[in-house]
């Protein structure tokens, strides 16, 4: 067990199913806090590493944005520092989405159990990136299993936060740490555009490029990991209703693709919302709601 920068948290083992260290530097671990034992999330950044050298002006970019950019379906910050030597994020408790799919959702008994706990869990991630993109016109560059992360009751947080920025309307292009560190998404998630740096062409659309990142998420949700990106063309795999919605998300023409809004309210995500367990869910997120307001 070791301290967590004078944070009164006690670090536990770490998460080895949160693959973003080799392309953001960034730890995963369990904590817990010293005066109530209760469980967290503890995200660590060590500067001095040499390796991490290179993702300084990233990790101060995922501070600054986790601490700032609220939303109930962004990732819980609790507590942070940021130190000489290294930079600590305290969150809520939580998986990674990679890790929920293979020991969670698995074990549910029936599909139809699974497909309701999948679309509670896009209902989560379109009303956090309809806040990102459309609110705040901002574009994440990074959604992917490794960024969205899980809560104990099931609900899907946004986090993953490195490359977070607003278009340089000077370059007509994503901000500089887009560009810079695109490898931080792995490639089968990457809409063409941004395959050939045509920063432009992802400039044009605050939403594009994260709406083909979710459409293959989507895709791994309902049929397990992709190798490659090709699995994604496999359009029969998705569930009927919203296989015309996944089409869109996955158009050529990022421009053509709708934004979270429009996918929120349209007859496909409306029909995989139309349950009981979401209705509850819903329920009990507004009854939170009205209690924080």
């Amino acid at each position: 067990n070791q301290g967590a920068s004078g944070l009164p948290y006690i670090i536990g083992d770490e998460d080895t199913s949160f693959y973003a260290g080799a392309e953001t530097g960034w730890k995963l671990y369990s904590a817990v806090k010293k005066d109530d034992k209760s469980e967290v999330s503890l995200f660590k950044f060590l500067k001095k590493e040499e390796k991490n050298k290179r993702f300084l002006d990233q990790a101060e970019n995922t501070f600054r944005r986790t601490k700032t950019l609220r939303h109930p379906h962004t990732l819980l910050y609790l507590d942070g520092v940021d130190l000489p030597g290294e930079t600590v994020i305290v969150t809520e408790k939580v998986v990674t989405l990679e890790y929920w799919l293979r020991e969670v959702l698995q074990k549910m008994e029936s599909q139809k159990q699974k497909n309701m706990a999948i679309s509670w869990g896009l209902h989560c991630i379109l009303k956090a990136l309809a806040f990102l993109n459309n609110d705040c016109k901002l574009i994440h560059g990074n959604i992917s299993l490794d960024s969205i992360f899980v809560t104990v009751g099931g609900d899907w947080k946004l986090g993953g936060l490195y490359i977070v920025g607003e278009v340089d309307t000077i370059e007509r292009a994503p901000c500089r740490l887009f560009r810079e560190h695109s490898n931080i998404l792995a490639n089968k998630y990457k809409p063409p555009e941004r395959q050939k740096n045509q920063w432009n062409a992802v400039a044009r659309s605050v939403h594009g490029s994260d709406i083909w990142a979710l459409g293959c998420v989507m895709f791994e949700c309902f049929n397990g990991i992709a190798t490659d990106s090709n699995e994604f063309m496999q359009t029969s795999r998705i569930p009927s209703f919203l296989r015309k919605l996944y089409t869109q998300m996955l158009s050529s023409n990022p421009e053509d693709r709708p934004d979270a809004e429009k996918l929120y309210k349209s007859q496909g995500f409306q029909r995989a919302f139309k349950n009981r367990f979401f209705a509850c869910n819903l329920f009990l997120e507004e009854i939170q709601l009205k209690s924080i307001g």
